[in-house]
């Protein structure tokens, strides 16, 4: 049996940054707005030789945990704040 050493970007324990849009509200141009929500991961799951899904502790406004694949760190689930709230078009009233 081979093993291997894999150098994952995050870690059980890790808090997450992630945008949702919110139920229904638009901005005054019309788009969804959307918030900056965070959870910690809470379990990694590996499915390829060069992905993972990870499930966080919450999402928005779901119940329960959700899984999210790893293509989508740097997308719409970030390591710090900021960053999240760049990825974010923020419409001011």
């Amino acid at each position: 049996m081979l093993n291997y050493l894999i150098d994952l970007p995050i870690q059980i324990g890790t808090k997450l940054f992630y945008c949702a849009e919110e139920d229904n509200e638009l901005g005054t141009d019309g788009d969804f707005l959307a918030s900056v929500y965070s959870g910690v991961v809470i379990e990694i799951r590996f499915i390829s030789n060069s992905g993972f899904m990870f499930k966080i502790d919450s999402y928005s406004y779901c119940e329960g945990h959700i899984e999210i694949d790893s293509d989508e760190i740097n997308k719409t689930v970030f390591m710090c704040e900021q960053d999240a709230k760049n990825a974010i078009k923020w419409t001011l009233y």
